[in-house]
């Protein structure tokens, strides 16, 4: 199902994966600077984009939510219990829990064939029929010969970023906090880094084999891109100024330790999971996790100190983001091209039909 099918067409069914990878990728960063236009800026002109974002967020919602109902065998009308007073809180949840997290009827039923069956590849939860789960390196997955440049990887990279800032805003609203009103020119900046970042870590994946060497790498991006960022700060003459003060030493130690954290445990976890949902995600919350706890043990001077409960959540939640949409752009890139992951084999030496010996690529890992 292309992007297209899933934001705007009505008809048919649609599996748990599309509805959380072609749907909750676009929808979701959309709905979170959405809120901060209403209740972070709150001006006329906020408001009025706002209103405009909402109105024409409708129709993919409404796309996406009839067809995950159909999925599950309902009429798309099933959505219009939402509309009665009072009960429709109780069939709002039941529709949550059937849309997010059941799966489909087995087989045909009235509104189509099965979506997990026409897949390109297996949906996300079937992780043993899974094609990604068998690879067992991160550098086995940017073998450009094999698999092409995932240039997706920039793309989803970047919104992970949009998305962490506009929900630690969020949950900064939950919690209380009072972040300065920021301009425009700030958070332009920040999705330049996030790009930046992103293609510089792609470049990276494709040039170093050694996966031993890429945490370092990870590290010395980001100190790069953080450099660089606060003196594009420090050029605009605003509120934001103080962000891009001069990188102290333990402000370059910050940077490079996440970035760091980051790539290592990713490295790491696809050694022992492979690629999946559950091991990028866990990843990347299991670094943040490790740099929240070595902030206050080691630089907390540098931060106010937070209640452990919210490092926490705030964590997990960024962690979630940015795990899930690295995996999904791995998943869109190979299953939009009709990529087979090659299977994983110990041995460095293979014989072809013609009995030559090919003795794989030099040094990768």
């Amino acid at each position: 199902m292309t992007f297209r099918q899933a934001l705007f067409s009505f008809k048919g069914r649609m599996s748990r994966s599309d509805y959380w990878l072609k749907g909750a990728t676009v929808l979701i960063p959309l709905s979170l600077f959405n809120n901060y236009l209403v209740y972070g800026v709150e001006t006329r002109t906020a408001l009025t984009v706002a209103m405009v974002i909402g109105i024409l967020s409708l129709w993919p919602g409404l796309a996406l939510l009839i067809k995950r109902l159909h999925d599950r065998d309902h009429s798309g009308w099933y959505a219009a219990t939402l509309l009665i007073p009072l009960v429709n809180i109780v069939f709002a949840l039941i529709i949550i829990v059937e849309v997010w997290f059941l799966k489909g009827t087995s087989g045909p039923n009235r509104f189509g064939e099965d979506p997990t069956d026409k897949a390109g590849i297996a949906n996300l939860e079937a992780a043993p029929t899974n094609p990604l789960a068998s690879v067992r390196s991160w550098s086995a997955l940017f073998d450009k010969e094999k698999y092409g440049v995932i240039y997706l990887f920039v793309v989803f990279f970047a919104l992970a970023d949009v998305a962490v800032h506009l929900e630690t805003y969020l949950l900064g609203i939950l919690f209380a906090y009072h972040y300065p009103p920021m301009p425009w020119t700030y958070f332009l900046i920040q999705v330049l880094a996030a790009t930046a970042t992103g293609f510089i870590l792609l470049v990276v994946f494709y040039l170093v084999r050694r996966e031993a060497l890429l945490p370092i790498f990870g590290g010395l991006t980001q100190v790069l891109v953080g450099i660089c960022s606060a003196l594009l700060l420090q050029q605009i003459q605003t509120e934001a100024a103080v962000f891009g003060s001069p990188f102290t030493v333990q402000r370059i130690f910050i940077q490079f330790l996440y970035g760091f954290l980051l790539v290592g445990a990713l490295v790491m976890f696809v050694r022992r999971w492979g690629v999946t949902l559950k091991s990028l995600v866990l990843a990347a919350i299991s670094a943040g996790l490790i740099f929240q706890f070595v902030l206050r043990v080691v630089v907390h001077r540098i931060f106010a100190i937070e209640p452990l409960f919210q490092i926490f959540i705030m964590s997990v939640a960024t962690g979630a983001i940015y795990g899930s949409m690295i995996y999904a752009a791995f998943y869109l890139h190979f299953k939009t091209r009709q990529i087979e992951v090659a299977p994983q084999i110990d041995t460095r030496d293979t014989v072809d039909t013609s009995g030559a010996v090919n003795h794989g690529d030099d040094g990768a890992v």
